[in-house]
């Protein structure tokens, strides 16, 4: 039984000429000319921007739920009823007036109140 000699063939269109184990041979066109690695700026930079990708999607995502449950700082400190006296009253509870400040306000308003 003699060798079987493979010639040369076109695996892909434009890539140049390739033998049968897929290798280029004389005039073929390099598709990586200056290889294939990114070097370490590209690695560095894919992780970076990975990175902040990965934060902005978690930040997002935790503001979404916030703004769906309705859970804001100003919503739990509004008082139900906004009258005057009740405000007069959640101020003195929080301890912003003394107890001398907060009748003689309550009395202004009651003065006020009469005709």
């Amino acid at each position: 039984m003699r060798p079987v000699h493979i010639a040369p063939i076109d695996v892909a269109p434009g890539l140049g000429r390739m033998d049968a184990k897929g290798h280029a041979i004389e005039g073929a066109i390099m598709m990586h000319w200056y290889g294939d690695d990114m070097g370490w700026w590209g690695y560095g930079t894919m992780a970076i921007v990975t990175a902040v990708f990965w934060a902005l999607v978690i930040i997002g995502m935790i503001a979404l739920v916030k703004y769906l449950s309705g859970d804001d700082q100003t919503q739990r400190d509004a008082p139900l009823s906004s009258s005057p006296a009740d405000v007069l009253a959640a101020r003195f509870a929080r301890g912003e007036l003394s107890e001398t400040e907060y009748r003689d306000r309550i009395a202004a308003l009651r003065e006020v109140g009469r005709p």
